[in-house]
């Protein structure tokens, strides 16, 4: 599957407090904007797995990364 992104632009941006679940509640102004996008492919491949590379060494629960979490969420509904 291949799907050409929408592009929007954050011109406002409010981190309003933490919560307890240590995430913060936004607000924020997002405009389209239609001169600009990426191109996203998804293809099958012959075996699943994440590496996530910060670059650095840091504290990190890969349990509470929602990139982890979205992965997670995809395999079970495509599995390989």
């Amino acid at each position: 599957m291949t799907i050409q992104t929408c592009t929007k632009v954050n011109i406002g941006l409010n981190v309003l407090r933490r919560r307890d679940d240590g995430f913060h509640d936004l607000e924020t102004l997002f405009v389209p904007y239609y001169g600009f996008s990426d191109v996203l492919s998804i293809e099958p491949a012959a075996h699943t797995s994440i590496l996530i590379d910060f670059g650095g060494a840091r504290p990190w629960d890969p349990m509470k990364d929602l990139t982890v979490q979205a992965w997670r969420l995809l395999k079970m509904d495509f599995p390989a």
